[in-house]
């Protein structure tokens, strides 16, 4: 099933005939109220969406999927303006985002990513996040709960980060690849430019500074190769928390 929701019944309309051209089950709507509405009733294995809706934006269907399927959810293609930029397109795939497609909008292109994600839906079998707590950089790590916690203080984060923080509490001292992280957090190459994987450590490392905990400083970047996440000894885990 994929939804579709965009800015006007126009192209909503527009999206959904080429889903149906190709045999595709699919519903569209064009705000983000509608699509509450209709995730209550459904599980879409895809949702192309606009970053900017009649009474929201991308943020908002993001906020609901991580609500309604928190663990293993939809595929995600965002439609957006000819002007967006790269630090636009970063933080879209920071939030939820599959892939960014700019205008003007190819439809032979479009059609081959959702033939691409349908067919990943239904051929994989998820492995779903792991439901055990762990630990990173000081903090208790609920996937579950989408929850870090920490001296008392715990605070609420997506399950990107949930994931990105799960693949460096498992493998502690040891490098992981940007070739890695980009198949398992974005599913797909990582083609040279960091800037999105960047801005999901950011969001990461002001969590943990919310908790007080410093998770930055047990990063260590290798140019061009990947993060390796360094724990703190027990001799200077104090110096692990932020100031």
């Amino acid at each position: 099933m994929i939804i579709i929701v965009a800015h006007s019944s126009r192209e909503a309309a527009a999206l959904l005939s080429l889903a149906e051209s190709k045999g595709w089950s699919a519903c569209s709507c064009t705000s983000v109220r509608q699509f509450r509405k209709q995730l209550r009733n459904m599980h879409p294995a895809v949702v192309l969406t606009r970053d900017r809706l009649v009474d929201g934006y991308s943020d908002d269907i993001f906020t609901l999927l991580s609500q309604s399927e928190p663990r293993s959810g939809p595929r995600v293609i965002v439609l957006a303006p000819a002007d967006f930029t790269q630090k636009q397109e970063a933080r879209q795939l920071s939030i939820g985002a599959d892939c960014v497609i700019r205008d003007p909008l190819r439809p032979d292109v479009l059609m081959e990513y959702l033939a691409k994600f349908l067919h990943h839906a239904s051929t994989r079998n998820p492995r779903p996040m792991p439901s055990e707590q762990f630990n990173l950089a000081g903090a208790l790590v609920s996937p579950d709960q989408l929850e870090m916690s920490f001296g008392g203080k715990s605070v609420h984060v997506s399950p990107r980060e949930i994931e990105l923080a799960r693949l460096l509490a498992e493998s502690p001292g040891k490098t992981i690849t940007y070739a890695f992280l980009y198949s398992e957090l974005f599913n797909r190459a990582f083609s040279g430019d960091s800037a999105n994987l960047r801005v999901l450590l950011g969001k990461l490392a002001a969590s943990f500074r919310k908790l007080g905990l410093n998770l930055r400083a047990m990063i260590r970047v290798t140019q061009k190769t990947g993060y390796c996440y360094v724990p703190p000894s027990a001799g200077r885990a104090s110096q692990s928390r932020s100031a």
